[in-house]
């Protein structure tokens, strides 16, 4: 594909490619090819007995492109569209064969609570709490430090 220069409308001096767009073909320099999309079923309720078509629906809803979902949101979206014997069983433990998902979304451990009991006043500024912040950076010229 060669590109020669056209003059736009009504900017002569200005280039007209801008006005339309190329093909998206393989002889464009800046081809992008298309992935397909999963086809996932969006209606009814199919109702199988083997396995691997079993799995093969579980990994279409847990997979790369819809980000992996925890347990509870993979189920909402599997019981739409499939069902099997133990599938609730067989979903869970396919959640949990994700590893590097399980790391990544681990909990720190910290418990998060109030250091001091907040009592609740009856009038207003009966009780004044206040947080203090220490250590934080200069905030440059218009601080108030």
């Amino acid at each position: 594909m060669a590109i020669v220069h056209k003059a736009a409308i009504i900017h002569k001096n200005a280039d007209g490619f801008d006005r339309w767009a190329f093909p998206n073909t393989p002889d464009n320099p800046a081809y992008v090819p298309t992935i397909a999309e999963p086809q996932i079923p969006t209606e009814g309720t199919h109702i199988t007995d083997v396995d691997t078509e079993f799995f093969e629906e579980v990994r279409e809803i847990y997979n790369i492109y819809s980000g992996h979902l925890s347990e509870d949101r993979t189920m909402e979206r599997i019981k739409t569209c499939s069902w099997g014997p133990s599938w609730r069983k067989d979903v869970i433990e396919y959640c949990h064969s994700f590893v590097r998902c399980h790391k990544a979304n681990k909990a720190t451990g910290r418990i998060y609570f109030l250091m001091i009991h907040i009592q609740e006043p009856n009038t207003p500024w009966e009780v004044v709490h206040m947080d203090w912040l220490t250590s934080l950076p200069p905030g440059g010229d218009k601080s108030c430090n």
